[in-house]
Formats: C-alpha cells, sequence, structure tokens
C-alpha cells in the first residue's frame, strides 16, 4: 500500500516534473515534492497520469477534510477542467499545508 492508502501502481508514463520550478510555485522542498510525486504515481487514475475528484477526496489525509472537495471545484471544476495534473495537485496540497499563509488559504474559499 502507498502512503496515500492506494494499492501501489506505479504509473510510469507520468512525466518526471521541473522540482525546481514547483519549489518556486509551493512552499515544499525538491525533496518533499518527489516524495509527493511518488505518491501522486499511485493515486493517479486515469490513463493520462491524471486525478479525478473521487481520486483526490478518497486520499486518507483528506478524507475527514469537509473543505476538499469545495477547494478541488474551485481550483479545478471552475476552471474548466475534469482531473488536475501533478501542479496542480502540488498547488492544491500547498493549500493545505502548515506554511501557507492564511491569506492564501482564503483565496480557495
Amino acid at each position: 500500500m502507498s502512503c496515500f492508502g492506494a494499492p501501489k501502481r506505479k504509473n510510469g508514463s507520468i512525466p518526471a516534473p521541473d522540482y525546481r520550478a514547483l519549489a518556486k510555485l509551493t512552499n515544499f522542498s525538491k525533496a518533499e515534492l518527489q516524495e509527493m510525486f511518488s505518491k501522486y504515481e499511485d493515486i493517479a487514475d486515469t490513463p493520462e497520469g491524471s486525478l479525478t475528484k473521487s481520486a483526490f477526496i478518497s486520499i486518507p489525509e483528506l478524507l475527514c477534510c469537509p473543505v476538499a472537495a469545495m477547494v478541488y471545484d474551485k481550483e479545478i471544476i471552475e476552471k474548466d477542467k475534469e482531473v488536475m495534473d501533478f501542479t496542480q495537485f502540488c498547488v492544491i496540497m500547498d493549500l493545505f499545508s502548515k506554511y501557507a499563509s492564511v491569506e492564501d488559504k482564503m483565496k480557495c474559499t
């Protein structure tokens, strides 16, 4: 089992991200982003390596979070997308991190 509780199933078709660019975009370190990418590969549930809303809100760390679905809707659905890619995943997870400012967290509500 992966850290997110989904069965381990690496999706080798997902290209490795630009960790340096993501570190500038979020409050995560390169090492944290690499760990997140490994977990993301495990839970990506589309053939393209994207994440659907149901997979996102099924992440054990988000199951008890009443705003997880609302954040997904605001950040993905309202932007006329059906699924999220790894960059969007990082940006959304950054909102849930202890490093995000209250102002950034309020932007998504």
